[in-house]
């Protein structure tokens, strides 16, 4: 088990860095032929289409587990974490979220237990399997992933995605890639003009804190974290921070090394694939890919 200023300028700004990612027009030389496709885009950057997909291929998963478990004769609870609303930027901000329990520090949100019977031995072998057969994944910066070959989890995983390694991958693979792009992207110059807009909106509000992390490290004062969560939310959405950060990332993936293109091509190509065998098995719309 696997056990992640001025308004119209700074929209400008991010409008010019996705539109870096789109096919180009008429006249132009075409893209190569291992050029990222854009669900292998929104896959690395966890954007786009990508989100609302992996949510449906877990249901898909957490479904088959559930029935499973019942021909065991255990209960098991399927659980699929909702999906924030808007678009890209503010999923990822949260206001609402923000509103109702700040970052989480003091009110994190458990996700209910899997069954009545969760804690139980033969509940847990039922669910991960025996765990002397679980299989180890090597990412691409030599860390290793295991998670279970047998047991219900993994059934669920390999109805979806043919088999568990394939899962792993798709699973894995991009977080570690994405990482790459956030620390490729963390020192533009774009991404430090829109924290400084970020920081001049905090210091309107009485928040003087240059950067979002030095906002989190002063919330974790309890009384004070919705305060400054929603404060951090508003100068982001303001600012473009979030957003500016997630553009730079979807462009820095279209040059990333032709053998990591490749590779997320083929992963974007597997979850699509898992994403039609979901609808299958949830007899649901197949949904874009």
């Amino acid at each position: 088990m696997v056990h992640v200023v001025n308004r119209s300028a700074a929209l400008a700004v991010v409008v010019v860095l996705v539109s870096g990612a789109c096919a180009p027009g008429p006249g132009t030389t075409p893209p190569p032929a291992d050029a990222l496709t854009e669900q292998a885009v929104d896959l690395v950057t966890d954007s786009g289409a990508q989100p609302a997909r992996r949510l449906f291929t877990t249901a898909a998963e957490e479904e088959v587990t559930r029935r499973c478990m019942a021909a065991l004769g255990e209960t098991y609870r399927p659980y699929v974490p909702p999906l924030a609303a808007g678009d890209d930027e503010h999923r990822l901000v949260d206001l609402p979220k923000r509103r109702s329990r700040g970052y989480e520090f003091t009110s994190p949100v458990n996700p209910p237990s899997v069954g009545p019977d969760a804690k139980r031995p033969a509940f847990q072998k039922a669910l991960f399997g025996d765990g002397s057969r679980d299989l180890g994944l090597t990412l691409p910066d030599a860390s290793v992933v295991s998670f279970p070959s047998s047991g219900c989890v993994a059934q669920g995983r390999a109805a979806v995605y043919t088999d568990v390694v394939r899962w792993a991958r798709v699973d894995s693979i991009p977080q570690v890639i994405g990482n790459r792009l956030r620390d490729q992207v963390s020192g533009s110059p774009e991404l430090a003009a829109a924290t400084r807009r970020w920081a001049s909106c905090m210091r309107s509000k009485g928040l003087p804190y240059a950067r979002p992390a030095a906002a989190r490290e002063a919330a974790g004062v309890p009384a004070r974290e919705v305060t400054i969560a929603v404060a951090d939310g508003e100068c982001d959405l303001q600012a473009h921070l979030t957003g500016t950060e997630l553009a730079l990332r979807r462009q820095a993936a279209t040059r990333l090394p032709a053998a990591d293109r490749r590779e997320l091509n083929d992963l974007a190509s597997t979850a699509c694939t898992a994403a039609k065998e979901a609808a299958h098995i949830l007899i649901r719309p197949v949904p874009t890919c």
